[in-house]
């Protein structure tokens, strides 16, 4: 298990080197921001995506 969070998609980054699978199961649940809530688990999904698991594999 590595702990990252949305604010920093760097910090899921460092954990997913070292993965052999990757689940996003992030979300910020402050419903009363929900629309900007969207648009940071959008951009942390990227960190997880199967081309950046490979990437920091050194595979792609």
């Amino acid at each position: 298990m590595h702990r990252g969070t949305l604010d920093a998609p760097e910090s899921l980054l460092a954990g997913v080197g070292n993965a052999d699978a990757v689940i996003h199961t992030a979300f910020d649940h402050d419903f009363s921001r929900f629309a900007a809530n969207c648009e940071k688990d959008r951009r942390g999904d990227p960190a997880t995506g199967p081309r950046r698991c490979e990437a920091a594999r050194g595979r792609w």
